[in-house]
C-alpha cells in the first residue's frame, strides 16, 4: 500500500535515487527537493510554541506599482483567533504568500512576536497543486459532487511535492530545536492532507494536529479517490484530527475502516488505531467572533439603512463566496417560485445577494458566475416594475463593519448551500441581530445545522419547499422571531471562534490517560469473520518460513521452527479438511530439510517450484501415477543470471563484514544481518541491489537482505493460485478457502494478487511499513500461534460439504459460536 514515505511518483534514475541515500546517511537527514522561502525573523521555538501550517499565510501580499510589497491584513476569524496564541506562546505560521516572488525578497513585517515563514510556489505549481488537485479534486470530491471532480496523476503528483516541501519548510526550521516536541504543529484544511505523514516519516516525536475546515464525504464517495489510501493513512500520522460535526467524524471513521486494512476505531476513547499508532479524532465546531461582530452592528450604519435605500422593502439577504457549493443558482429559482407563489411580496421584499469573487481564472467559476448573471437579468426582466427591481446582485466583497450592518438589517438570512463544512454566514448573521431580530433559514447540508436547530431548516433542492419558508418567515410574528434568535444566539456566543482555538488545543495536549488506551486486540479483528468464512469449507493454509513459522537469524541454515511453533504446527497438520502449504523463497529441498513436516506441500524459489499431492477428497481432481509431484519452472538463463551476480558482487568487495550470497536455483539473496554499521549495511545493500539489476535479475529489499529475482509472471501469490487449482480443481473457490501468512515486501506481491480470493495476514512488528494484507499479527506477541491454533479449534468443529448445505437450514453457526468463544477465554 503506497504512503508519501514510500514516495511512488519518484521516476528518477536508480543512481539518482542512490545518490540522494548515500548523501542522507552521510548527513543524517537532508531533506530532498525543499524549496522553503525567504527566511523571515528566524529564531528558537520557545517550549510549547504552537506551528500553525495553512495553505495561505495570515495576510495578503500586494505588489505596488514600485514593485516592492504592500502587507494587507486578512480580516478572517481564524487569523483574529490565533494571532493572540501565537503571540502569547510564540510560535511560526508557515504558509504560501499569495503571490509569485523570489527567495531574496522581504516580507513587510509588523512587530510580531510569532514568526512568519512563507513557502513559496511557482504559476505552474499553484496551476496544479492548488487550482487542480485541491479544488478541481478534493474541493467537489468532499462536498460530494464526484460528477464535478477531476483525477488527474499529473495533479496528485504536484500535490505531494508541495505537501512535501510544506512539511520539509517545518521540519528544517524545527530540527535544531532540542525540545521541539512539546510543540504543536496544527496543520489546516485539505490543501495539506499528505502533510503529517511527510513530518512523521522525518521527526517521529513531533506532535501534529489537524483541521479539516470542509466537509468529509461517505466512504461511497470518499472511495472514488484513487489516492483514497494515501490520503487517509497521512493523516492517521497526526496524534490529533478535528472536524466540525459529529456526521463528518463518523463518515471519516467509516472511511478509514472501510480503506485501511488494520485500522481499529475505540468509540470510547475516540482513537482510531493504525500503523501502531493512535489518532484521536472528534468534533470541534469552529465559531466566529461573536462580540466583535455584535458590537460592529450596533455601532455601525443607522438601522433599517438598507430597507430604507429598497424603498422600505424586506431584505432577504443571500451573502456567499462564489461556488458552485453554495446553492446560488437554486436561491434564486427559489425566489423566484416565491414571488410565483405568493404574489403579494411583488413591490414588497428584496433578495439582496451578495456573492464574493472567487477563482475567477477557473473554468467552473466562470461559467457558474454567467449563469448567475443571466439568472438574475431574467428574474429581474420578468418581475421588475419602474420603480422595484427583486434582486440586488453585488458582485464584490464588504468591509466586516458594513457586512454586520447588512446582516443586521435584513428580514430574512437565506443560508442555502447545497453542501457545507460549517458556514459561518449563519453564525455572524445571528451574532448581528439586535432589537429587531430576523429569521435564520439554514440549509440541512450545512455543518451549522447540526448546531443550529432553532433556525428553519430546509433542502436547498426543494425550492418550492424553500419558498414556502421564506414566505413562513416574513410572516413570522416578532415574538417567535425574538425566541428563535435568542436560542441561536446563545449557542454561537457560547461557541465563538476562541472557545474553538482553545477547546482544540487542550485536545491536542498530551493526556496522561492517553498511555493507558489499550491497544486493539487484532484477533477481535478476524475471529468471528473467520469463523464464518471457514464454515462449510475445506481450508488451503499457506504460510511462509522465514519470519513466520522460524524466526529470522543472521544465518539461515539456523533458523529453526521453535517448539511451541512446532507444536501448534502438528496439531493443524492433523486436523481434517486442511491442507498446509509452505512457501519460501528458499529452494524446497532447503526448506523441507529445515522444517521437518512430513506430507505437506512446498512452494519454493518464489514460485518457480511445486512439491504436492493431490487432494483426494476433491472429486475435480484425478491422481496422478506417483502420490507426490515435484515441478520446477525457472528458465536457464536466470540459473545464469543469479551466478553472474554472486560473482560481481563478490568482485565488488561487498561479500565482506558479515555480508555473503546465497544461490538458491533461480533466485539469489545477498544477506547482509550480520553487518554491524547499519549505515555501511544501507550502502552495501543499495550497491547490491545496482548490482542485482545490472544482470537482468529484479533486486527486491527484504529484511536485512536484497533479493535478485527473475522477471517473470511466477511469484508467491501466482504459485499459490497454481497450487490451488493443480491440487483443488479449477473450481477450488466452490468448496475450499485459502489463508495465506506472510511476513516481508515479496509477500506484498502476494496480498495484492490474493485479494478477493483470500484473507491474507502479515506478521510484523509495530510500526513497520504498511501491508496489503487483510489482517496484521504482531511479531512481537504470540498473534500467529494464536491464530494457527484458533483455525485448528475452528475446523476441527467445522461441517464441511454436504452436511454444511443440511445444517445451515438449522442456524449453522450456532455450532461454534459459544464453542469458539468458550476456548479463546481459555475454557475449552
Amino acid at each position: 500500500m503506497p504512503s508519501p514515505r514510500d514516495d511512488p511518483n519518484r521516476n528518477a534514475p536508480w543512481s539518482d535515487v542512490t545518490a540522494r541515500k548515500l548523501t542522507r546517511l552521510e548527513n543524517l537527514r537532508n531533506i530532498r527537493e525543499t524549496s522553503v522561502g525567504p527566511r523571515v525573523g528566524q529564531g528558537d521555538i520557545d517550549t510549547g510554541a504552537l506551528i500553525v501550517v495553512s495553505n495561505r499565510l495570515p495576510f495578503k501580499l500586494v505588489r505596488e506599482p514600485d514593485n516592492s510589497l504592500k502587507k494587507c491584513h486578512s480580516p478572517g476569524g481564524l487569523v483574529s483567533a490565533l494571532e493572540p496564541v501565537l503571540s502569547s506562546k510564540g510560535g511560526m505560521w508557515f504558509g504560501w504568500p499569495g503571490i509569485d516572488m523570489s527567495e531574496s525578497e522581504q516580507i513587510p513585517l509588523d512587530d510580531k512576536s510569532y514568526t512568519v515563514c512563507p513557502v513559496l510556489m511557482t504559476e505552474e505549481e499553484i496551476e496544479k497543486y492548488y487550482l487542480g488537485f485541491s479544488n478541481k479534486t478534493l474541493w467537489p470530491l468532499m462536498h460530494c459532487m464526484p460528477e464535478r471532480t477531476s483525477f488527474s496523476p499529473e495533479y496528485y503528483d504536484m500535490y505531494f511535492e508541495i505537501n512535501k516541501r510544506f512539511a520539509g519548510a517545518v521540519y528544517e526550521k524545527l530540527v535544531g530545536c532540542e525540545n521541539f516536541g512539546s510543540s504543536l504543529v496544527w496543520v489546516h484544511d485539505y490543501q495539506l492532507m499528505l502533510f503529517s505523514q511527510f513530518l512523521r516519516d522525518w521527526a517521529p516525536q513531533a506532535r501534529i494536529a489537524y483541521f479539516h475546515h470542509i466537509p468529509w464525504p461517505p466512504y461511497t464517495i470518499y472511495c472514488t479517490l484513487p489516492w483514497a489510501h494515501q490520503i487517509l493513512t497521512s493523516m492517521l500520522a497526526c496524534d490529533l484530527i478535528g472536524f466540525h460535526v459529529q456526521s463528518y467524524v463518523s463518515n471519516f471513521i467509516d472511511c478509514c475502516l472501510n480503506s485501511l486494512d488494520g485500522a481499529y476505531y475505540n468509540a470510547d476513547y475516540n482513537v482510531i488505531y493504525y500503523n501502531n499508532h493512535f489518532t484521536k479524532v472528534n468534533q470541534f465546531p469552529i465559531g466566529c467572533p461573536y462580540d466583535e461582530l455584535r458590537m460592529e452592528a450596533i455601532n455601525s450604519a443607522p438601522e433599517h439603512f438598507l430597507r430604507d435605500q429598497h424603498g422600505g422593502c424586506k431584505i432577504i439577504l443571500g451573502c456567499d463566496r462564489l461556488d458552485y457549493t453554495k446553492g446560488i443558482i437554486e436561491r434564486l429559482l427559489a425566489f423566484e417560485q416565491l414571488l410565483e407563489m405568493f404574489p403579494e411580496n411583488i413591490n414588497k421584499v428584496v433578495l439582496y445577494q451578495i456573492a464574493v469573487p472567487s477563482r475567477e481564472d477557473v473554468t467552473e467559476y466562470v461559467n457558474e458566475k454567467k449563469q448567475i448573471d443571466e439568472m438574475v437579468g431574467r428574474i429581474n426582466g420578468k418581475y421588475a416594475t419602474t420603480t422595484w427591481s427583486p434582486i440586488h446582485y453585488l458582485y464584490r466583497s464588504f468591509p466586516r463593519k458594513q457586512l454586520a450592518a447588512i446582516y443586521r438589517d435584513s428580514a430574512v438570512a437565506l443560508v442555502t448551500p447545497l453542501r457545507d463544512g460549517m458556514n459561518l454566514v449563519a453564525k455572524e448573521y445571528v451574532a448581528c441581530q439586535t432589537d429587531e431580530p430576523g429569521v435564520l433559514i439554514l440549509s440541512l447540508l450545512a455543518g451549522a445545522a447540526q448546531e443550529m436547530e432553532s433556525a428553519i431548516l430546509v433542502n436547498p433542492y426543494d425550492i418550492w419547499e424553500v419558498a414556502r419558508q421564506i414566505q413562513r418567515a416574513l410572516c413570522m410574528t416578532e415574538a417567535e422571531r425574538s425566541i428563535r434568535i435568542q436560542s441561536l444566539q446563545a449557542i454561537v456566543k457560547a461557541n465563538d471562534v476562541y472557545q474553538w482555538v482553545s477547546k482544540f488545543l487542550k485536545a491536542a495536549v498530551p493526556n496522561p490517560q492517553d498511555s493507558q488506551i489499550p491497544r486493539p486486540d487484532v484477533g477481535r479483528g478476524y475471529r468471528e469473520y473467520l469463523i464464518n468464512y471457514l464454515y462449510g469449507y475445506r481450508l488451503c493454509l499457506f504460510i511462509t518460513y522465514d519470519g513466520t513459522l522460524a524466526p529470522f537469524t543472521t544465518n539461515p541454515d539456523e533458523a529453526f521452527i521453535p517448539p511451541n511453533m512446532r507444536k501448534t504446527m502438528v496439531y493443524l497438520l492433523g486436523c481434517k479438511n486442511v491442507s498446509t502449504t509452505i512457501v519460501s523463497g528458499r529452494t524446497i529441498a532447503d526448506v523441507k530439510r529445515m522444517a521437518q513436516f512430513p506430507g505437506i506441500r512446498y512452494v519454493g524459489s518464489h514460485g518457480l517450484e511445486f512439491e504436492y499431492q493431490v487432494n483426494q477428497a476433491s472429486p475435480e481432481v484425478s491422481s496422478p501415477e506417483s502420490g507426490e509431484v515435484h515441478e520446477e519452472l525457472a528458465d536457464p538463463k536466470d540459473l545464469e543470471r543469479t551466478k553472474e551476480a554472486a560473482e560481481k558482487l563478490d568482485e565488488a568487495g561487498l561479500v565482506d563484514k558479515g555480508a555473503w550470497v546465497e544461490v538458491k536455483g533461480a533466485i539469489m539473496t545477498y544477506h547482509f544481518r550480520a553487518v554491524q554499521d547499519d549505515d555501511e549495511a544501507e550502502i552495501m545493500s543499495f550497491k547490491a541491489e545496482e548490482i542485482i539489476k545490472s544482470v537482468g535479475l529484479k533486486a527486491r529489499k527484504v529484511n536485512r537482505a536484497v533479493e535478485g529475482v527473475p522477471f517473470s509472471d511466477y511469484d508467491k501469490g501466482s504459485g499459490i493460485l497454481r497450487m490451488l487449482e493443480i491440487t483443488e480443481g479449477k473450481k477450488w473457490f466452490n468448496h475450499t478457502r485459502c489463508v495465506y501468512i506472510g511476513d516481508d515486501a515479496a509477500d506484498e506481491e502476494a496480498f495484492s494478487r490474493l485479494k478477493g480470493l483470500a484473507l491474507t495476514f502479515k506478521v510484523m512488528a509495530p510500526g513497520e511499513t504498511l501491508t496489503k494484507a487483510s489482517y496484521i499479527l504482531n511479531s512481537e506477541m504470540n498473534d500467529l500461534q494464536s491464530l494457527l491454533e484458533f483455525i485448528t479449534h475452528v475446523m476441527e468443529n467445522n461441517i464441511v460439504g454436504a452436511q454444511a448445505i443440511g445444517a445451515s437450514l438449522n442456524e449453522p453457526r450456532n455450532f461454534s459460536s459459544s464453542n469458539l468463544r468458550n476456548f479463546w477465554n481459555g475454557e475449552s
